[in-house]
């Protein structure tokens, strides 16, 4: 019976949108069971429950686990992780969570701070870690879950609360989660106001000389066209590519040979012109 289902449980995504699922619900049934305890406490399937509630239902059919508090906690997470439509914030959050309970009810496995550490050793004797498990599960790579459990581990509250406001986004949080989260916090807005090249260079300031002096620095230097520094840091790369290409004496095969060397002399051509406006020399 739907009523004696006791629904309280934080990851439930009870008020998600659910009129696609309650069409489907009315033309073929609940194929996937919702899971219970054996108390009848709702631990995966919220939005089945709201669309069987919204239609009306007398009962669900329903799968009853028999499993420990740690062990239904990560049910429920796992339900959350694969099928709602979280924020950033929240999936990053659920990620971490359901890694300390992986850990946790799988001491042999591999841990994510030794995967981190040293992801070159040898742990051939131990259990696959929390990021290739989920990983197996997805159609996310370990690197892009372990990137997003360290930026719920590495942000501070206030960093998460202005992403999940859609005020910064993914890359700002990136390079703020190499700060201290008291750094973080202080440093923000103008991390918030400055051109995307320039945050690179405001965290490293941060970590170099403190933020009392990192800030002193930008509010005395002029404002700088964000151009300039998408120019630099477009050098940066391409002179990184010049030197591979001549320092292993690559050859290239294939028509666009001409088309290759055309495009280079004329970035040639305007960054002598820029040298020259901006340098004073030919």
């Amino acid at each position: 019976s739907l009523d004696e289902i006791i629904v309280d449980n934080k990851y439930l995504r009870i008020n998600s949108n659910v009129e696609e699922l309650v069409r489907s619900i009315e033309k073929i049934g609940i194929i996937n069971p919702l899971i219970v305890n054996k108390k009848n406490e709702l631990l995966a399937g919220g939005r089945r429950y709201a669309a069987a509630r919204q239609l009306g239902l007398d009962k669900v059919p329903v799968v009853v686990v028999n499993k420990n508090t740690l062990e239904e906690e990560l049910i429920s997470l796992d339900e959350n992780l694969m099928r709602a439509s979280l924020d950033d914030v929240e999936f990053e959050g659920a990620l971490r969570r359901a890694k300390e309970i992986y850990e946790e009810l799988n001491p042999n496995a591999k841990t994510f701070k030794e995967e981190q550490d040293d992801p070159t050793a040898d742990y051939t004797n131990k259990e696959p870690s929390f990021c290739e498990y989920y990983a197996e599960r997805t159609n996310l790579k370990p690197s892009i879950i372990a990137k997003a459990i360290e930026r719920d581990m590495n942000c501070s509250p206030k960093v998460k609360k202005l992403r999940s406001q859609k005020e910064i986004n993914t890359s700002q949080a990136n390079h703020l989660s190499k700060l201290q989260k008291k750094d973080q916090d202080e440093i923000l807005p103008y991390v918030m106001e400055a051109p995307k090249p320039k945050i690179k260079d405001i965290v490293k300031g941060v970590i170099d000389v403190g933020v009392e002096e990192t800030v002193k620095t930008i509010e005395s230097t002029p404002p700088l066209a964000s151009d300039f520094y998408e120019l630099r840091n477009a050098c940066k790369k391409l002179k990184k590519i010049g030197a591979k290409i001549i320092a292993e004496q690559l050859d290239f095969e294939g028509d666009d040979i001409e088309d290759i060397m055309k495009q280079v002399t004329e970035a040639k051509k305007v960054l002598n012109e820029v040298i020259s406006r901006y340098n004073g020399n030919d």
